[in-house]
């Protein structure tokens, strides 16, 4: 049929893009910031910030509370990395939630197709998700650990030397929330990335700790100190305590086991680590 008369072309004004390609590495800085700000709920309604908020306000309160006791008895009651240790149920929560949060949301709306089909690659997806949740619960277990530190150093009673060895046990602690942090968020990653659906994601990432806790009490009670050694390596809370008495505290009588416990914390930072890559390497595109 040959075309009407009065057939018109509209021009729409499609140019094609002449700018700057911002390329693979600001691709995943803008996911590194996009999932770190979605573990605190930025961005996002007022529910979804509730929990996460929550959490950071009780563990900071914490901080509070032990600071001002340290004031009045004019003793160390926490040690920096011992306040790691102390609040580990509740970064195991928190972790549950962020990563649950970072990570379903893309697989139940099925578009992981549209990431991968950008210079992004899978590994870059996984690690940068990662990075967040690490990023998040550093920020959960360092800020409140300044505040104490905060409240010790300028309290007016320390000296110049005193101060200094302050920044130095600061350091330690700060350093062992990383590895913190690197633990936990590595198997919460891992385990929220098998699920699609938000609730049963944040309960797979507190199953590993939670399941194996009965079986840690019992082995640690035990009267042979080869059992209790085994038990202390059961739960990954457990492994982190072994790593803190190990590294930082000088009386304590932990042994070789110390070692051990490191050991087994970075094998499962970097097992569960890649076991996320493959595990995205294997999502349908």
């Amino acid at each position: 049929m040959p075309p009407s008369a009065e057939s018109v072309i509209h021009d729409l004004g499609y140019q094609r893009y002449t700018g700057p390609r911002l390329g693979r590495g600001y691709a995943v800085r803008s996911l590194y910031l996009h999932s770190l700000r979605s573990a605190f709920g930025l961005g996002r309604g007022a529910k979804a910030k509730i929990f996460p908020w929550s959490v950071a306000a009780l563990i900071g309160l914490i901080a509070v509370i032990v600071t001002v006791v340290t004031s009045v008895v004019d003793e160390t009651v926490m040690t920096y990395p011992e306040f790691s240790d102390q609040v580990g149920f509740l970064t195991v929560l928190f972790t549950a939630a962020v990563a649950a949060e970072v990570t379903t949301r893309d697989l139940s709306a099925n578009v992981l197709p549209l990431y991968f089909a950008r210079p992004l690659t899978r590994t870059d997806y996984a690690l940068a998700k990662l990075a967040a949740v690490v990023t998040a619960i550093v920020l959960l277990l360092g800020v409140p650990q300044l505040l104490m530190f905060a409240g010790t150093a300028f309290s007016g009673d320390l000296s110049l030397g005193q101060a200094l060895d302050e920044v130095v046990d600061l350091s330690g602690g700060l350093a062992f929330s990383l590895l913190h942090a690197l633990l936990i968020g590595s198997i919460g990653v891992l385990a929220a990335s098998l699920c699609r659906r938000k609730a049963f994601a944040a309960a797979l990432v507190v199953a590993p700790f939670v399941v194996t806790a009965p079986v840690t009490t019992v082995l640690m009670s035990a009267p042979s100190q080869t059992v209790v050694d085994i038990g202390r390596l059961t739960n990954p809370l457990t492994v982190l305590m072994g790593v803190r008495n190990w590294l930082f505290d000088d009386h304590s009588d932990i042994g070789s086991i110390g070692a051990v416990c490191g050991a087994v914390a970075v094998g499962l930072v970097v097992v569960t680590g890649l076991a996320t890559v493959i595990r995205y390497w294997k999502v349908k595109a």
